[in-house]
């Protein structure tokens, strides 16, 4: 793992030969990493910095476009870790406000690009635009370049199964609870983290006694409901596990809970950390005529995702 250094402007990182690119870079998914790849290439010939320039907050925030309902891929420490998992030098973060939004692509260029992180060269994603009103493109940042010195290069979109990986494609795909087609754009299991509290203990009834999540970040998106087959990272540790995300209809439950059945682990979790790696949906959730029945079900349940783990 490389370390990451993390910059808040206007202070300033005295970088030079900087290799940058510029996103909210929601995931870190497949499409980011094959540019993150570019950016360290480059500046390895070049004896320079690698730089990802992004937002906070997310600019649909600032700009209302679907914020309400908008829930991210990643927490700060999630993103951090993976910018850092895949050795970039430097996170320039930059404050999105709504001024900030309106300066044109020409202002953004000249004094973030240029005059704060000293560009060499820019290194964008297929298709990116820019500037107020999304004004900017590839061919305005070459003339840009030309205007100021540094090269531009445009990285191809990149496809996973014929579909190209977006970070809106990923949150689609977990809305319906489609963990796996989530996992093969993002490169890795999706995480989730909470922290352990009480609740109504109808899983050790059952015989099958679960932790439940009270979710740490707020905004952060939670898969579809549903009974999912996890691995469960404790006190760098990983265990085997079944996630159940849902209403617990069974029990004529109203909120939505996220619980977590631990395989082959006994000992106390109230107020203790937990993330959860999603691997695969197993099924909905659903109401059963009996707790007999809820309990054989979980049984099965239990044995598929020990099946579906044992190589995890």
């Amino acid at each position: 793992m490389g370390y990451l250094k993390i910059h808040h402007y206007p202070e300033d990182p005295v970088l030079q030969k900087t290799v940058v690119t510029v996103g909210t870079f929601d995931g870190v998914h497949l499409g980011h990493k094959s540019i993150l790849d570019r950016l360290k290439e480059i500046a390895l010939k070049k004896g320079g910095e690698t730089v990802l320039a992004t937002f906070e907050p997310h600019p649909r925030t600032v700009l209302g476009k679907g914020s309400d309902n908008l829930k991210l891929l990643n927490t700060p420490e999630e993103k951090e870790e993976l910018l850092s998992r895949a050795g970039i030098g430097h996170m320039v973060i930059l404050p999105f406000t709504m001024e900030f939004s309106r300066q044109d692509e020409h202002t953004f260029i000249r004094k973030y690009l240029v005059d704060y992180l000293h560009v060499s060269q820019l290194v964008i994603g297929y298709n990116h635009r820019f500037g107020h009103r999304r004004n900017g493109n590839f061919t305005s940042l070459q003339d840009y370049g030309n205007k100021y010195g540094f090269e531009v290069e445009e990285m191809p979109k990149k496809d996973v199964g014929e579909v190209a990986v977006s970070s809106t494609q990923i949150r689609d795909l977990l809305n319906i609870g489609d963990v796996t087609g989530a996992n093969r754009m993002l490169g890795y299991h999706y995480p989730l983290s909470g922290c352990v509290v009480s609740g109504k203990k109808i899983g050790r009834t059952l015989g099958f006694p679960t932790a439940n999540m009270k979710i740490i970040y707020p905004k952060k998106l939670i898969p579809s409901q549903g009974v999912y087959a996890v691995v469960v990272d404790f006190e760098k540790k990983l265990y085997r596990g079944l996630c159940n995300i849902g209403t617990q209809p069974t029990f004529e439950g109203k909120s939505e809970v996220v619980e977590v059945n631990i395989l082959d682990f006994e000992g106390d979790l109230y107020n203790k950390t937990l993330k959860i790696r999603f691997v695969e949906r197993l099924r909905e959730e659903r109401k059963f005529d009996s707790k007999e029945a809820l309990t054989a079900q979980i049984d099965a349940d239990r044995r598929q995702a020990v099946a579906l783990l044992r190589e995890i």
